[in-house]
């Protein structure tokens, strides 16, 4: 396998994502995929189809340093926001309790480090993505950053408008989008752009429904890209727990060395790394109580533990394209 070949898409990537809505991050993806189809949407509607699907990747994830960010507090502080148990930490990305809390928008920060990181943004995207809470007079660079930024400030807050009212029967929910739009001090164009996209009843539907993301540009991840994705994936797996903090990275570490002795070359080197990398992301979907927990493992919580192979298996076995790592 080449490093410099293509051998993710990244609406694929994408779905590796979306499909994890059933784990304990379920509100954090939700949220992304809402803000995702909301900025693309605007966006498109102020700049065109060109770059609309640089748009929806910013938006999936714009709010990513979130995985790192709620797992920094210590459980007293996650207890106080958000009034759930030490052992509940992967529930606890209630958003609007969490950037109360997050007053130096540390999260934004992170964020945009990893998407630097992931190498598939051009850098007015990251530039949003880092700048995507902060008000007009903050922002410095051209009239485009500046609008993306506040373009994805507005998609961010709509979002959040959007699922929560809906989630709680709210029948007013769109009179408070436009009301909202309203008082907001954004561009007209960025306002009217908005205005339009919630007026439009068929994207509006399709931004709740439960499809996978969909880009159509050819944006794809080559060999080195696809690793820095796995890194996401397993920080967001190994910082879920103290039992589990580095284990995977550290697992990959030691995969890559060993395979460097016995084979000598750098191709199957790397694809131990790769596989190890791999090896635990299934426990995003195992539960965060059995994780946590800081005895020996009841019998049927052992059961549920295990079960995580083979979710890893299903998360990466339906692109073929991979096959080199999912059967090691």
């Amino acid at each position: 396998m080449s490093f410099g070949v293509s051998i993710l898409k990244a609406s694929e990537m994408l779905q590796i994502v979306s499909n994890l809505k059933d784990c304990d991050l379920s509100p954090l993806i939700l949220h992304s995929k809402d803000t995702a189809e909301i900025f693309r949407g605007i966006y498109k509607r102020v700049f065109g189809d060109y770059g609309a699907d640089y748009a929806y990747l910013a938006g999936f994830f714009h709010d990513v340093g979130f995985v790192i960010f709620s797992q920094l507090l210590s459980a007293d502080r996650i207890t106080h926001i958000t009034g759930l148990s030490p052992s509940k930490f992967g529930e606890s990305f209630d958003l609007d309790k969490l950037l109360l809390y997050d007053r130096d928008l540390t999260h934004q920060t992170i964020s945009s480090t990893i998407a630097k990181n992931l190498r598939i943004f051009p850098n007015e995207f990251i530039y949003a993505i880092e700048n995507h809470h902060n008000p007009s007079a903050k922002l410095d660079g051209d009239d485009r950053r500046i609008i993306l930024s506040l373009m994805l400030n507005i998609s961010d807050t709509l979002a959040v408008i959007l699922r929560q009212n809906l989630k709680s029967g709210v029948p007013d929910t769109f009179e408070r989008i436009f009301k909202t739009l309203e008082v907001m001090d954004i561009p007209i164009e960025i306002k009217e752009a908005a205005k339009d996209f919630f007026n439009s009843e068929h994207e509006i539907t399709y931004v709740l429904s439960d499809d996978d993301p969909v880009i159509d540009s050819g944006i794809s991840l080559d060999f080195s890209q696809f690793i820095e994705f796995l890194k996401i994936l397993v920080l967001s797996v190994d910082i879920k727990s103290p039992f589990t903090v580095k284990h995977s990275s550290t697992i990959a570490a030691v995969s890559r060395d060993i395979a460097k002795e016995i084979f000598k070359n750098e191709f199957d080197s790397e694809v131990l790394y790769v596989s190890a990398l791999m090896h635990d992301l299934g426990k995003l979907r195992t539960p965060i109580e059995i994780l946590h927990k800081p005895g020996r493992l009841r019998k049927f919580e052992m059961k549920v533990m295990k079960i995580h192979v083979a979710d890893t298996f299903r998360m990466f076995s339906r692109f073929p394209q991979l096959t080199e790592f999912t059967v090691v």
